[in-house]
């Protein structure tokens, strides 16, 4: 068989589709969706699902940035920083929301086997679920700490875990 050279170079174009083609499938299942703010979130707004949307990025991308890679971990949270539409989300950019407030009112609760206390109490600091927090009875006046539960009430004679 004698290959001219316009017919090598035919023949070439085609084997060299045909391996883009073969390829195409392959490069499509390399991408990843990851959520993106659809508006801008401002700093304090806590994130719900109707505030995020799809972007395609490149599979290897997910590896080279720390961002979120999908839903779960992302909704409930607060945003630290603006958040910008259609841009992905840094792990830091975003905090878990306060479950206890400063100067909002809540129950300190203090179990021991079949003893319970509850007492209502005024918070000094804003906190974490699992985070101290110093508070002032309401009758007594006196300061107490406690640890802040995810239920948003103080649970007295606990340490927090980095003190345990």
């Amino acid at each position: 068989m004698t290959v001219t050279g316009s017919s090598f170079v035919r023949h070439m174009i085609l084997v060299l589709a045909g391996l883009f083609l073969a390829a195409a499938p392959a490069r499509a299942a390399e991408t990843v969706d990851i959520p993106v703010p659809a508006g801008v979130i401002y700093p304090g707004q806590q994130i719900t699902t109707a505030m995020l949307m799809p972007r395609t990025v490149p599979l290897a991308y997910l590896g080279r940035v720390n961002v979120f890679a999908g839903h779960p971990g992302l909704v409930g949270k607060v945003a630290r920083t603006t958040l910008l539409p259609n841009r992905p989300i840094q792990l830091n950019q975003v905090v878990e929301p306060n479950v206890v407030q400063a100067n909002v009112p809540t129950v300190m609760r203090y179990e021991k086997g079949p003893l319970l206390i509850t007492a209502e109490v005024q918070p000094l600091n804003s906190a974490k679920a699992g985070e101290l927090v110093r508070v002032r009875t309401r009758f007594s006046k006196m300061i107490v700490s406690g640890i802040a539960q995810p239920d948003g009430t103080i649970s007295a004679g606990l340490q927090p875990a980095s003190l345990q």
